[in-house]
This record gives structure tokens, C-alpha cells and sequence, in this order.
């Protein structure tokens, strides 16, 4: 008798448990999907990623726009920068690409975690209560811990990206100035037919020496903008992920010793009622 109360009320606390787990499951395809999902949940994130977009997309017209006046000066003198300066766009763009990326990834993993990683873990936990297997349970707690380092991760590397981009933004707005400074003044002194007026070089700032050296200086900035940029769109977020691949592959490579096979006889069946009691399958630890 004590054995069958005691099965009874193992029983019911399973029940318990499932009802709850199902309860969860069907928020998590619900609610929780529709929330982490939604753009405005991520405003911060997306604010974020559309302020770098638009700087790199400055930096990008820039960098085309220097690059074509500076090559306009005659004899060749500021070629060799405007050619490098020319180079730089690439890069840009590989950074551009990035972000559109991370803009896009945002909203897709919430929606995958909680559409299809989370419920698969409830799924699993619950065929673990039900069938007294722990490494189902094992498998669903990491599954679930999966799903929240997935949902979580660009939200992550972005805040990380940002801290050293904040440091680097000063510089970013004074190599913008300076290549639109010297558009401008490359640009006043060119025809319409895009010509560059010799006459003129006196007139920018210490001749064509001046010039050269600005260009340099410009070159300067535009590399090592290029750098910073680099590595808060692209080094870090990857950096991010390859921790994350790293703990998965931790969490994934615990040993799981599934039975062998299936035992002939249930393990603390009661005498006279046919019933298991709540004891794990030592197979399965």
C-alpha cells in the first residue's frame, strides 16, 4: 500500500510537471516567438547598427569621391594615394555587408529559439519525465541552454563592438570631414569637364606639397578607420560566435551513455501490482 501511494504520488507530480511543460511549449511558439521576433524589441540593437551603417556608407562615398578628385591633380602627383584611398571602398563594403547581416540575423534567431530550439528542449525534458530517461533530460537542458546563447549572442556582440567603437568615434567624424574638406576644395577648383586648374594650386593650402601631404594624412585615417570598423562589424561578432561554437561544443561533448539495450524485467516493479516505481534506469546515468 505505502509503495502504491507513493507511486500515485510520483504520478501526479510527472502530470504536473508535463501540464506545466506544455504550458511552457505553447508560449514559448506563442508569445515568446512573437515577441523576440518583433523588431521593436531589438530598437536598441537595430539603432545601433543602422547609425554604423550609415557611417560606413559616408565613409564608402567618401572614400570614391577623395579618390576621383585626387586623381584629377596633374602630373600624377596624388595618384598613388587616390588609388589606395580606391582600395579602401572594398573594404568598406565587406564591412557594409556585415551589418546588413547582423541586421537581418536578429530577429531570425529569436524566432528560431523560440519557434523550434526551445519547444524541441520542453519535447525532450517531457519524454524524459515521462519515460524515466535521463539522458533525454540531459539533452533537453542543453538544448535549452543552445537556444538562449543563439537568441542572445548578436544582441551580445554588439553591446561588446560598441564599447570600443564609442572610443573610436571622434575619429571616425574628423576622417570624415577631412576627406569631404579636401573634396571640396579639390572639387572648387575643377571644371566641368573635371579638369584640374594648375593655377590654382596655390590657392589649397600649401600647394601641391600641402596636398600631398593631406592626402596622406587622409590615407592615414581612412586605414585605420577602416581598422576600427573591421573589427567592431566583423573580428568581434566572429570572435563572439567562435566562444559560443567553443562552449557548444563543450556543453555537446558530454559523454551519453544510452542503454544498451532494453531490460527484460522494470526495475522496482511492486509485487502484486504491476506498477515501476520512480527510479531512473541505471543504464541511463
Amino acid at each position: 500500500m505505502e509503495n502504491e501511494a507513493l507511486w500515485k504520488k510520483t504520478t501526479a507530480m510527472k502530470l504536473i510537471a508535463v501540464t506545466l511543460l506544455i504550458v511552457l511549449l505553447t508560449l514559448s511558439v506563442t508569445v515568446g516567438d512573437k515577441y523576440f521576433s518583433n523588431p521593436e524589441h531589438y530598437s536598441q540593437t537595430l539603432s545601433a547598427l543602422d547609425d554604423k551603417e550609415e557611417k560606413v556608407l559616408t565613409l564608402t562615398g567618401s572614400c570614391a569621391t577623395a579618390a576621383t578628385l585626387l586623381a584629377a591633380v596633374p602630373d600624377d602627383a596624388t595618384t598613388p594615394v587616390a588609388d589606395e584611398i580606391a582600395d579602401l571602398a572594398s573594404t568598406f563594403a565587406i564591412v557594409l555587408s556585415v551589418i546588413f547581416i547582423e541586421k537581418y540575423s536578429v530577429t531570425l534567431i529569436g524566432h528560431m529559439a523560440f519557434r523550434y530550439l526551445f519547444p524541441l528542449a520542453i519535447l525532450l525534458l517531457i519524454a524524459g519525465i515521462l519515460s524515466n530517461r535521463f539522458f533525454l533530460k540531459r539533452w533537453a537542458i542543453k538544448l535549452g541552454i543552445f537556444g538562449a546563447i543563439v537568441c542572445f549572442i548578436i544582441p551580445f556582440a554588439m553591446d561588446v563592438s560598441g564599447l570600443i567603437e564609442n572610443t573610436a568615434d571622434y575619429k571616425i567624424e574628423q576622417t570624415i570631414a577631412e576627406a569631404e574638406e579636401i573634396s571640396e576644395e579639390i572639387s572648387e577648383n575643377t571644371d566641368s569637364e573635371g579638369n584640374f586648374f594648375t593655377k590654382v594650386l596655390e590657392k589649397i593650402k600649401g600647394g601641391i606639397t600641402g596636398l600631398m601631404d593631406r592626402a596622406n594624412d587622409l590615407l592615414k585615417r581612412m586605414l585605420e578607420t577602416a581598422a576600427v570598423l573591421l573589427a567592431t562589424a566583423c573580428i568581434i561578432p566572429i570572435a563572439v560566435v567562435v566562444v559560443m561554437v567553443w562552449v557548444i561544443k563543450a556543453l555537446f561533448a558530454m559523454p551519453i551513455k544510452a542503454p544498451a539495450r532494453l531490460p527484460g524485467k522494470v526495475p522496482g516493479q511492486v509485487r502484486g501490482h504491476g506498477r515501476p516505481d520512480d527510479t531512473d534506469d541505471p543504464a541511463d546515468e
